[in-house]
């Protein structure tokens, strides 16, 4: 394919892929705001007993990824619900994409390396700790993954076509 088409179709994947993880994260800080007001709150994702995002979102470990609490205080400032942390993730993701320099490139690769490595531990917790299923975090795994993929694509095409003096796409005729 050519490298002008991998580049418009990754920032249209990635554009998808960084709205649909926004919405996903909004979503979930949505489910854990509202069962904190109201115990009784049903979200959509609450399939069954097992089967169920609120009673993830209701655990320790949806805050701070169960670990800045600890360390920082649960009050601190940081002590944020993991949605948040998703959805600035996501919307950083989501600007570096419509970048075509290839090191805008390299730090999304970066960023989203690092959201995949949270993938096993936040799993861990899913299934050994909570014992609970999630749809919005496997979907949120589900997009994470992706955009490794369209990351490593357009990172591929965007190092074939380099300027090696500036750093920018080189203008190809």
């Amino acid at each position: 394919m050519h490298t002008s088409k991998v580049l418009s179709y990754s920032r249209l994947l990635n554009t998808i892929l960084s709205f649909l993880g926004i919405m996903l994260s909004v979503y979930a800080v949505y489910v854990e705001v509202k069962k904190e007001e109201d115990s009784d709150y049903v979200a959509l994702c609450d399939i069954t007993e097992i089967i169920s995002c609120s009673k993830v979102f209701s655990t320790k470990y949806a805050k701070g990824f169960g670990v800045i609490g600890p360390i920082f205080g649960e009050e601190s400032i940081l002590n944020q619900p993991n949605g948040i942390y998703g959805t600035a993730c996501y919307i950083i993701l989501l600007i570096l994409s419509q970048v075509r320099w290839t090191r805008a490139a390299h730090a999304q690769l970066l960023l989203v390396v690092l959201c995949n490595c949270t993938t096993p531990y936040l799993a861990y917790l899913l299934y050994k700790v909570i014992k609970a299923v999630c749809v919005l975090c496997l979907a949120t795994y589900a997009v994470n993954f992706s955009l490794l993929l369209v990351a490593l694509w357009r990172r591929t095409a965007l190092l074939e076509v380099q300027d090696k003096r500036t750093g920018r796409l080189a203008k190809r005729e």
